[in-house]
């Protein structure tokens, strides 16, 4: 009876929010990057993203619009460097990579005040999660649903037959920085409630679950979002029945549903 009353607090409600746009934007990005094999590109991103998280705290930023702003700009010189030299894509990934989460690292070293939250970024937390944040995250949500709506026929067209759409005519060059800033605004959506390490599980696994069983993008994004939507909520009613962060509490079942669906007889 407990659990159905703490809906009723305000941080729950917030987190429940939260947890909900994240998922729906999980979902929708991460179709594209299960359907391009770009998780690696994808783990990058979320990665480097810290570093942004330690702009923040160092320069008394606010959070989100700093590592918004942080991870766009890393996101589009990754894209350009791996465009740049397609056969060393992973090595200038693990470079921005490891750049990134290194300069995050220090600059919350050398920031002012208390210094053990570092978990709370990498693995998420809803108490961190205040009215304000949910105004940014709602505008981040709504500036990615645009883009993503905006450039759906180009993402359509670059992620089944990008060679054919180049022949055409069509700016398929357009498609990667795009998809990119997409990838790295969800990140940031996701830092409060899943965390940056964990983030790339959200945004694979439930495109995974529904990829063989799809027939068109269309049909793919919306399962993907139901599932990863459903995963949220889940682990945010795990996170405060078990005390874990919300974090490892929605990858979890996330990853039992992945290995139980490669178990099972595919018909």
């Amino acid at each position: 009876m407990w659990i159905t009353d703490l809906i009723f607090e305000p941080f729950m409600q917030q987190a429940l929010v939260a947890a909900l746009l994240v998922g729906y934007l999980c979902g929708l990005i991460g179709t594209l990057v299960v359907v391009k094999r770009i998780s690696f590109v994808a783990g990058g991103i979320a990665h480097a993203a810290y570093g942004g998280v330690g702009l923040a705290r160092y320069f008394a930023l606010p959070v989100l619009p700093t590592t918004a702003a942080y991870s766009i700009a890393m996101a589009l010189l990754m894209g350009w460097a791996t465009r740049r030299s397609r056969h060393r894509t992973e090595a200038v990934v693990g470079v921005i990579w490891a750049g990134g989460m290194s300069l995050g690292v220090v600059l919350m070293q050398y920031s002012p005040g208390y210094q053990g939250d570092l978990g709370v970024w990498l693995f998420g937390s809803m108490l961190l999660i205040q009215p304000n944040d949910l105004l940014w995250l709602a505008a981040l949500a709504l500036l990615v649903s645009v883009l993503f709506y905006g450039f759906y026929p180009l993402l359509v067209a670059v992620a089944f037959e990008e060679e054919y759409a180049r022949a055409r005519g069509v700016a398929t060059d357009v498609f990667y920085p795009v998809l990119y800033v997409l990838i790295a605004l969800t990140v940031v959506l996701a830092v409060r409630v899943v965390g940056l390490l964990l983030v790339i599980a959200l945004m694979t696994i439930p495109p995974l679950l529904v990829e063989a069983r799809s027939n068109s993008l269309a049909g793919m994004v919306g399962r993907s979002v139901c599932i990863s939507m459903l995963l949220c909520l889940i682990g945010i009613v795990l996170a405060v029945l078990l005390d874990w962060p919300p974090g490892p509490a929605i990858v979890l079942p996330a990853c039992g549903l992945y290995v139980l669906e490669r178990l099972l007889p595919k018909r």
